[in-house]
């Protein structure tokens, strides 16, 4: 719709963004009321999560043009091409802040229609963490053009498809805030994998897909992941738009407690300095004292951090929905792989 150039706001000699509607569109009143719309959304979101607008207008010549923040930053989609998926604490920290900034716009009426890596670009930060801002306002619904008829004309497919909600493939007019969960649970999927999970040679095949929702769980691509992110997912991506997440920061804050679930544990206090006197014999049974009280140590701690994330998910429960179940099974074998690998490890610090 619009190209971006970067500018120098000639009075405060700052740098900024300015976007220019296309000129092919600039008759186009369609076009040029989206064009508008888009600036008046960006103004009204008062959030550090998208970017800032200093002026919108028209000059002589000139077409419609809108004065923004300058983000100097990498967007997601390169990020992923480049460098490939995103950590856990990294994709945590994403869901976290694009659900701020969707909570602020569902809040008033605006659902954004086009959520996809593209749209969102990384500014670095200290520490290697950064800060994410959502671009890209110009398919927005919002309640003063719904109220009025909409810009959406009947049979119009808005938005990137492999990122689009079921509903939102079958009319882009009647989505609500759910297909912009929907889009974030997909940038979030392919965040952790790589992968897109719903995917499809052609248009057909790739909605075919989207409508099954038949995908593959992140900890089988990626073992090392919490399997209660399974369940995470499933609700998200969840094709009864009554079991999904009822709120943007109700599914970003169960994002954040599985997260912060599996955190590792600290790092154990060294062995008291004075036992360093003891005699040989007194250090040899000390020793092996230590190893056995080490490997029962990690044994209880290896239990009380399956108990933790137990509890997480419990506590969870109530907001993935009666239908969630929980894999047992599976967590109890990666649960005794992780006592067995907490006692080894402590059992090789008494040696």
């Amino acid at each position: 719709m619009g190209q971006v150039w970067a500018g120098i706001h000639g009075p405060l000699r700052r740098a900024v963004a300015v976007k220019f509607l296309s000129e092919g569109m600039a008759e186009d009143a369609s076009a040029l009321q989206r064009f508008t719309l888009e600036a008046q959304t960006l103004a009204r979101l008062q959030c550090r999560y998208v970017p800032q607008v200093f002026d919108f207008g028209t000059l002589p010549g000139v077409p419609p043009f809108i004065v923004m923040e300058l983000l100097e930053g990498i967007d997601l989609e390169k990020r992923l091409e480049t460098q490939g998926p995103l950590s856990l604490a990294e994709t945590a920290s994403l869901v976290a802040q694009m659900g701020s900034v969707l909570s602020v716009a569902h809040g008033l009426g605006v659902v954004h229609r086009d959520i996809k890596p593209g749209n969102i670009i990384l500014l670095p930060g200290s520490c290697g963490e950064f800060t994410a801002k959502l671009l890209d306002f110009g398919i927005v619904k919002a309640p003063p053009v719904a109220d009025s008829g909409g810009l959406t004309r009947t049979g119009t497919t808005l938005g990137t498809p492999c990122y689009m909600s079921p509903e939102q493939l079958l009319s882009a007019r009647e989505v609500d805030a759910r297909a912009d969960l929907w889009s974030l649970a997909v940038v979030a999927y392919r965040c952790l994998t790589g992968d897109l999970p719903f995917a499809g040679e052609t248009f057909g095949a790739m909605c075919l897909s989207i409508d099954r929702g038949v995908f593959a769980y992140p900890s089988e691509l990626r073992p090392e992941l919490p399997i209660a992110l399974d369940a995470w997912f499933r609700k998200a991506l969840s094709r009864n738009l009554d079991d999904r997440f009822g709120s943007a920061s109700e599914m970003a804050d169960a994002f954040s407690m599985i997260r912060r679930s599996v955190e590792g544990p600290l790092t154990p206090t060294p062995p008291d300095a004075e036992r360093r006197d003891s005699t040989s014999h007194d250090r040899a049974s000390s020793a092996g004292g230590r190893r056995r009280r080490a490997g029962f140590g990690a044994r209880a701690l290896g239990v009380a951090s399956l108990l933790v994330v137990a509890a997480a998910v419990l506590a969870a429960h109530g907001s993935f929905g009666p239908d969630w179940t929980f894999d047992w099974l599976a967590a109890e074998h990666h649960g005794a792989a992780w006592v067995d690998s907490c006692a080894q490890w402590a059992a090789s610090l008494g040696r």
